[in-house]
């Protein structure tokens, strides 16, 4: 019988299931067009202040956590509809022959899911430590744990930031994703250095205020996942 992304779903909460883990599990793609690939700046909360002048911000795909027996694409669907002022019909999404389960940014494994039309480039898994967010509710959680259905996907019209909370979307020249991913990337606004784009939304800036002027970026997940993404040419290939 052949594996089913909805098994791998129910599989990952069995391992899970006890009293000391948070389980978490997400969807997300990453967009491109055809001379850009389309990140976003992680919320304002998640930031970590690095001296007096300059902070880390991670970035992240588009997407969320799948919610009420949701599948990986349906909670696309609600998060493309919910994030960014676009839908999923307008989103043409890659079909992978071949996926990645990524476990602990070191063990990977080759997967097929031939029922899935569109099948994601990989499926992170991995226990994290309990998120600050969560650490005062009443529970018994110890750990987090997280598997995140990542696609890839090409968007042929202009969009933008449909949430406040979302400060940015980065905007990089896919010519030069790969060397953007593989190290922390520091950023002066309005520097003529910076080889990618921060398209600011305008209403967290009303909201929270400012972006710092001096950030470090770096991805939400492990550089050495990202590398191992990004080494497969195919993704490019719309």
């Amino acid at each position: 019988m052949p594996l089913k992304i909805e098994n791998l779903a129910m599989s990952f909460k069995e391992k899970y299931n006890n009293s000391t883990y948070q389980i978490n599990q997400s969807a997300g793609i990453i967009l491109f067009d055809d001379n850009f690939c389309y990140l976003l700046l992680n919320k304002k909360r998640k930031w970590e202040k690095k001296d007096a002048f300059s902070y880390e911000i991670k970035y992240s795909a588009i997407g969320g956590a799948i919610e009420n027996n949701e599948t990986p694409i349906q909670c696309l669907a609600r998060e493309i509809k919910e994030e960014i002022t676009s839908t999923i019909s307008d989103i043409d999404i890659k079909s992978f022959r071949i996926t990645y389960i990524i476990d602990k940014d070191s063990n990977i494994l080759e997967k097929s899911f031939p029922d899935a039309i569109p099948a994601p480039l990989c499926i992170f898994e991995r226990e994290l430590p309990l998120r600050k967010d969560v650490i005062f509710k009443k529970n018994n959680w110890e750990k987090s744990c997280l598997q995140l259905f990542l696609y890839i996907g090409y968007i042929s019209k202009p969009f933008r930031i449909n949430e406040d909370e979302i400060p940015a979307i980065i905007k990089v020249p896919k010519t030069d994703l790969i060397n953007f991913i593989n190290k922390r990337q520091s950023f002066v606004q309005n520097s003529f250095l910076n080889k990618f784009i921060l398209d600011i939304n305008a209403n967290f800036v009303n909201k929270y205020g400012e972006i710092p002027e001096k950030i470090i970026l770096s991805p939400q997940f492990s550089f050495t996942a990202f590398k191992i993404l990004f080494d497969n040419k195919k993704i490019f290939a719309f």
